[in-house]
């Protein structure tokens, strides 16, 4: 569950980037409403490709730098459509330097639902390629010089997919929900939202299903709200995200998961006796699957425990000295323990971290 770091493999975005102005970037500071509140039905979508159709001849793009000195990339073919509110509202929105990594179109009102392929559509986001790029595109509505807060949910919501395309999560930890890393929300937020509202019953990355039980959009749902929304649309299945729901998002974002690690340890456990190898999760949710071998001839058997649990939570115990655990565990200390049935015999074990 990689990515190979920041390579643009694919220039599907970035080509994007190559006709910005050179002119010196304008200087914007945040400006949105302290008390902003919608919930407007927001119909978008995900792509897989970029938008069939040609931009404007007339089309310009401009730069500014937000308080942190980060580069904010705009571009419309709206004549005389002035780009400030616009770069003014993504500088408030909760982002670290990925904000340097998408290109936000402004389209006019009548024209996005063409853009991003369907008539009731009100935006939409492409990733650069989900497995080996962190960037993306999004395209938005023109609004009014002094944006409603129905279009301040719909930009936030946007920038909540190239966030959700920033974090590592399922991937492909489980195939049957059809995520990939830019629709499958960020790791601690989804647990937290799974322990209390069963998101996975009810959700799903397949894009043939409904939006609403879209755990991608529902992430963005959620990210309106840790920008400050206060309304939340009752046609989701869900109710709106609790506080330590929206903590748990937070941190994902402050410190990302990191990639895949392994822990690897050979272990001589005598017959009819135990020895314990410690592990532990770091600060975030893991996918972990423990896989341990050994000779033909013994029978080793597999215990997973809690840093102070007294029985096991977790065991494979067959007729041969391989066996293997699968399981999501939170943050925390954990002891995997290796038996030996038979006779003594070296046990090699792996714990992969996901």
């Amino acid at each position: 569950m990689t990515r190979a770091g920041r390579v643009f493999a694919v220039a599907l975005v970035a080509s994007l980037f190559a006709g910005v102005s050179a002119h010196a970037a304008t200087s914007v500071g945040p400006r949105l409403p302290p008390n902003w509140s919608s919930d407007v039905q927001v119909l978008d979508r995900v792509l897989t490709r970029p938008p069939l159709r040609a931009r404007s001849a007339a089309a310009r793009t401009e730069v500014f730098t937000d308080h942190h000195g980060h580069a904010i990339t705009l571009t419309t073919d709206v004549p005389a459509l002035d780009l400030t509110p616009y770069a003014q509202l993504l500088a408030s929105v909760y982002h670290h330097d990925e904000i340097q990594d998408v290109l936000v179109e402004i389209v006019a009102p009548e024209r996005i639902g063409t853009v991003c392929g369907g008539e009731e559509v009100v935006g939409c986001y492409l990733p650069e390629d989900p497995l080996r790029s962190y960037r993306g595109q999004m395209w938005i509505p023109a609004g009014s010089p002094t944006p409603s807060d129905d279009w301040i949910k719909i930009a936030i919501h946007e920038y909540g997919h190239h966030v959700d395309n920033q974090l590592l999560n399922l991937g492909d930890a489980l195939p049957e929900a059809g995520c990939d890393f830019a629709s499958d929300g960020s790791r601690n937020w989804f647990f937290e939202r799974q322990i209390q509202d069963n998101i996975l019953d009810q959700g799903t990355c397949d894009p043939s299903e409904g939006w609403e039980f879209l755990l991608g959009e529902l992430f963005a749902e959620d990210f309106t709200w840790l920008n400050g929304n206060s309304e939340w649309r009752e046609d989701l299945p869900v109710p709106a995200p609790t506080d330590g729901q929206l903590a748990a998002m937070a941190d994902d974002f402050d410190s990302p998961l990191s990639d895949r690690r392994m822990l690897d340890r050979w272990r001589r456990v005598p017959r009819r006796d135990a020895r314990a190898i410690s592990f532990s999760t770091g600060n975030d949710w893991r996918f972990v699957t423990a896989t341990l071998t050994g000779p033909r001839s013994a029978d080793l058997d597999l215990y997973l425990y809690t840093r102070n649990g007294r029985r096991p939570f977790a065991r494979s115990r067959g007729r041969t000295s391989r066996e293997e655990i699968w399981r999501p565990l939170p943050p925390g200390r954990y002891y995997a323990v290796i038996f030996a049935y038979r006779k003594a015999a070296w046990g090699h074990l792996r714990v992969r971290f996901e």
